[in-house]
């Protein structure tokens, strides 16, 4: 029998260039981040474990190397880069526009491209700003063609952020662990590359 995908909620609040927080609660995953232009701190909520990272003093240069020395692409990375349509862009081989389509109830420009190993949809707000509100990332050569699909249901702009959203504080009783040795994929955070279009989301 076919099993529903898994749901997640994430909050994420970014000040740039180089804070952010996000938290994920859902099936698979219950987990909290928090970036302050030195260290990158995951907590597995869980196991009420944390790891701290040291971090470039950006959130480009961040998010690179977590990739790069972690193997960890964080959901929907790419539209936190200072650039998302540069990030996006790259290795697209084809793009199509499909309308004027409905997402999270709302009128938006629809469109879909092709890059060597995904295929990807994006809905933009068709009103006076101009962000992102759903996403579909199909994996055409994996077995099956699974997707990712994530739908975006707020954005506040514009607003203060408040003090210490970007500081890490243990809960009690939270021990601090390798961050290598912080569980990914099934057991923790994405392994498969369900975030990014540059290269396989």
């Amino acid at each position: 029998p076919r099993r529903d995908p898994p749901i997640e909620v994430r909050r994420i609040a970014v000040e740039r260039p180089s804070r952010f927080a996000a938290d994920v609660t859902g099936d698979t995953l219950n987990r909290a981040s928090w970036y302050d232009g030195r260290t990158v701190t995951v907590l597995d909520k869980e196991h009420n474990v944390y790891a701290v990272i040291e971090a470039p003093a950006t959130i480009d240069a961040t998010l690179q190397k977590l990739e790069d020395e972690y193997g960890v692409v964080l959901p929907l990375a790419d539209l936190l880069y200072a650039d998302p349509y540069a990030v996006l862009m790259a290795g697209v081989t084809y793009g199509r526009y499909l309308g004027i389509h409905q997402a999270v109830g709302v009128a938006c420009h629809h469109l879909a491209f092709s890059q060597p190993t995904i295929e990807w949809q994006v809905w933009i707000d068709a009103g006076e700003r101009p962000l992102p509100r759903k996403l579909v990332i199909s994996y055409v050569d994996e077995p099956g063609e699974p997707q990712y699909s994530a739908t975006i249901r707020r954005f506040t702009l514009d607003v203060p952020v408040p003090a210490g959203l970007f500081t890490f504080e243990p809960p009690e009783g939270a021990q601090r662990i390798d961050a290598r040795d912080m569980k990914r994929s099934e057991d923790g955070d994405p392994a498969p590359p369900e975030t990014t279009p540059k290269g396989g989301m």
